[in-house]
C-alpha cells in the first residue's frame, strides 16, 4: 500500500509540472503585447469624394488596455488632425478617431484585428462624408 501511495504521488508531480511547469508565457504572444507606439498606413472608402487617405497613430495602451492617442493624415489634399480612443480585448481592437481639424469628422471603429505590427480593420466615417471604408497601418 505504501508503494502505491508513492507511486500515485510521484504521478500527481509529474502531471503537474506537465501541466504547468511546460506552459509557454503568454505575455510573449503578439495578442499580449502592448501596442502603444506610432501606427502608419492607409485607408480607402466607398466615397468617391474621399477616396483614400493616410492615418498615422500615436497610441498608448494601459493596463486595463484602453487606448488614447493623436492622430494624423491626409485625405482630398487636407492634413488631418485629431484624437484616437478606444479598447483592445486581445488581438481585437475598437474604437473611434475624432478629426478636428480641418474639419470635424468621427471614424467609428467597430473593429479592427491586431496581427503582430499589423492593424486590419473596417470604419464608418460620419456626416458630411458617410462612407465605409478600409484601413492598415503598421507600427513604425
Amino acid at each position: 500500500m505504501h508503494h502505491l501511495a508513492i507511486a500515485l504521488r510521484t504521478l500527481l508531480v509529474v502531471t503537474m509540472f506537465g501541466a504547468f511547469g511546460c506552459a509557454t508565457d503568454e505575455s510573449s504572444s503578439s495578442g499580449s503585447e502592448p501596442i502603444t507606439g506610432t501606427w502608419d498606413g492607409g485607408f480607402t472608402t466607398d466615397n468617391a469624394t474621399v477616396p483614400n487617405g493616410t492615418f498615422s497613430f500615436m497610441i498608448t495602451e494601459d493596463g486595463s488596455h484602453a487606448i488614447t492617442g493623436t492622430f494624423t493624415g491626409t485625405a482630398i489634399g487636407q492634413t488631418l488632425g485629431g484624437t484616437v480612443s478606444g479598447k483592445r480585448d486581445g488581438d481585437n481592437l475598437t474604437g473611434t478617431i475624432n478629426v478636428t481639424t480641418p474639419i470635424t469628422v468621427m471614424f467609428a471603429l467597430p473593429q479592427a484585428t491586431i496581427d503582430g505590427d499589423m492593424i486590419t480593420g473596417m470604419f464608418n466615417m460620419t456626416t458630411p462624408f458617410m462612407a465605409k471604408g478600409n484601413f492598415t497601418v503598421t507600427k513604425k
